[in-house]
């Protein structure tokens, strides 16, 4: 009474059941979570000029591809013949929705084999969250459907938000997403050494190693806003150690710069970069394949850091001093 005979998945009945809970619940704890509609297409085609045999086993591989992408918090159901849903509970941030919608693209890029046949199959995504005001189950699922219904409308993309303002936001924050991978790969960006005087004085004291980026878009937005994407991208280590690469090559080059070539320079850590605890062993690789001098660098190292585990922060600092 509550699972799809053919996947296994559960049903309509199951997910009202489920949706009806996680409202009563996120309304209590102040917490989001986000409804999928997913409708395969062309299903009905090919369910057409196919037997049911072949269409199931298309359902069945489908529905193992679908719990691939999610977590076993999640929960996946099949509502109607080519359509199904997902529930993805805690959701506060909107661009891990667009991750699995990713990962459903992803596992849809391979063919689906039936004795020897292949068969190409496409969705149409439709996504509603809560709480985005007053909802009930029915309205939740409806703006879904409705969503996947205007999904099939966009040319870039086979997923829509309910929600206009979101569906604005997630595609303005994939942008920025997208060029600052862009920037990275093609190298679009300098590191400026901007002087720090001495404080008895107007002596140059040290210089601080800041990211300049040569793209327009990038350039007007927030430093640490793009700190923040660098690390929601999982980008910040691999960027970090390019960052401190190119700091101990310039250093190698002032050498024998009269003005330069006593003065220190500072390299700011994100959270992520300070956190991870292959960041000492890392470094010490980049020391030695540069012939970099270690004692020119120092490390900024934000106090909120070291307070959210301090006996951690000791030890990570320790590391990296040595």
């Amino acid at each position: 009474a509550t699972h799809d005979s053919v996947t296994g998945l559960l049903n309509q009945i199951a997910l009202d059941e489920l949706i009806e809970q996680k409202i009563m619940l996120s309304a209590r704890y102040n917490k989001s979570f986000a409804l999928l509609m997913i409708e395969l297409d062309p299903f009905q085609e090919m369910t057409s000029i196919n037997s049911k045999s072949t269409a199931n086993t298309v359902l069945l591989d489908f529905a193992r591809r679908i719990k691939a992408c999610v977590r076993s918090t999640d929960t996946v159901a099949r509502i109607e013949s080519n359509v199904f849903c997902i529930l993805l509970p805690d959701m506060h941030d909107f661009r891990n929705v667009v991750k699995v919608v990713d990962s459903i693209n992803f596992q849809l890029l391979s063919p689906f084999l039936v004795n020897g046949v292949q068969y190409s199959i496409h969705s149409a995504i439709g996504i509603e969250v809560f709480p985005n005001g007053d909802r009930t189950r029915k309205s939740l699922i409806e703006h879904s459907y409705i969503a996947m219904c205007q999904s099939r409308n966009i040319d870039d993309r086979n997923y829509c938000f309910y929600d206009d303002e979101i569906d604005k936001k997630i595609n303005q924050q994939l942008e920025i997403e997208n060029d600052i991978r862009s920037a990275i790969d093609q190298q679009e960006y300098d590191i400026h050494y901007l002087p720090v005087n001495s404080v008895k004085g107007s002596d140059l004291a040290l210089l601080q190693a800041d990211i300049v980026w040569h793209s327009e878009q990038l350039r007007n937005i927030n430093p640490q806003v793009i700190n923040e994407y660098i690390e929601a991208l999982n980008l910040s280590n691999l960027f970090g150690d390019i960052q401190l690469t190119t700091v101990f090559q310039k250093l190698e080059r002032w050498k024998n710069d009269i003005e330069y070539k006593n003065k220190p320079v500072l390299v700011a850590l994100t959270e992520h970069q300070f956190n991870d605890r292959t960041l000492p062993d890392r470094y010490q690789k980049i020391i030695s394949s540069t012939s970099g001098a270690a004692e020119k660098v120092g490390l900024l190292i934000k106090e909120s850091f070291i307070l959210q585990d301090v006996e951690f922060a000791v030890s990570q600092i320790h590391r990296l001093k040595s």
